[in-house]
């Protein structure tokens, strides 16, 4: 095994324009991580607002649901560059559970 576990699955490609939507690909990953902690903050903010002072964050529920959105769109591309669908591994998961006890 390499010390760089992230790339070691990946498919580099050899041209220019390959390269860019790698790393672009891994931009959007990280920014989408850096997007889930924004909301775990906005979430802290929000509850914490209601239970001391009665007065929750306004708009938490739009302000989270828009970032899940941008996360998930985020991370999109980095599951199709390791060939992951996650239609597949939900539905999988959902009606066969016999086939992840194992794991």
């Amino acid at each position: 095994m390499s010390n760089n576990s992230l790339y070691e699955y990946s498919i580099r490609s050899n041209d220019k324009f390959g390269r860019i939507l790698f790393y672009l690909s891994n931009f959007l990953s990280i920014f989408g991580g850096c997007v889930l902690i924004i909301i775990i903050i906005i979430n802290v903010f929000s509850i914490s607002g209601r239970v001391l002072f009665s007065s929750p964050l306004l708009g938490d529920f739009e302000l989270v649901e828009m970032g899940c959105a941008i996360a998930i769109f985020s991370f999109l591309p980095f599951c199709h560059l390791k060939n992951g669908n996650v239609i597949v591994d939900f539905f999988l998961v959902l009606n066969f559970p016999y086939i992840f006890e194992s794991y």
